[in-house]
């Protein structure tokens, strides 16, 4: 607003279109209007920036109209902003998801390798035949989980 509400200042003045027509025998020059400054008062500037391609509404000298179509186009980007967001918010809780799941997995492949070991401190804790992990195995804890587990199996 600053910059552009003043272009004399700057030497910003905008020049007039001109065009020459030559039929021939006569030569033309048509001059168009100089355009109007979009910067002139700090609401226009903030439209025209706003705005940059869309609709020309300065031919248009009914403010509720220019009110209306700001007030949408800033309601159009919060939401478009907050799609955007909640995209993002998704991803990463997905990304977070997988790599908790990842770390589980992994330190259950290491505990079961470093039981599975010949010199392994739990190899004589453990039974030959287990199937599971455990870290510090109670044999009376584990012989009821595993008989309640085939007591749920079979219902």
């Amino acid at each position: 607003f600053v910059l552009f509400g003043h272009p004399s200042l700057l030497d910003l003045n905008p020049s007039a279109s001109t065009f020459t027509l030559d039929n021939g025998t006569n030569n033309f020059t048509l001059t168009g209007e100089i355009p109007e400054n979009p910067f002139n008062t700090i609401w226009d500037a903030i439209l025209s920036a706003y705005y940059w391609n869309a609709i020309d509404l300065s031919g248009y000298n009914y403010w509720p109209l220019k009110l209306l179509a700001f007030i949408a186009n800033v309601i159009l980007v919060l939401v478009l902003l907050n799609m955007i967001i909640a995209l993002m918010n998704d991803a990463f809780n997905k990304a977070k998801e997988d790599g908790n799941l990842g770390l589980v997995t992994f330190r259950a492949e290491l505990i079961d390798e470093y039981e599975r070991l010949d010199n392994s401190f739990f190899r004589k804790l453990l039974h030959s035949n287990s199937p599971y992990i455990c870290f510090h195995q109670n044999h009376d804890i584990t012989e009821k989980w595993i008989k309640k587990t085939k007591k749920n199996l079979k219902t």
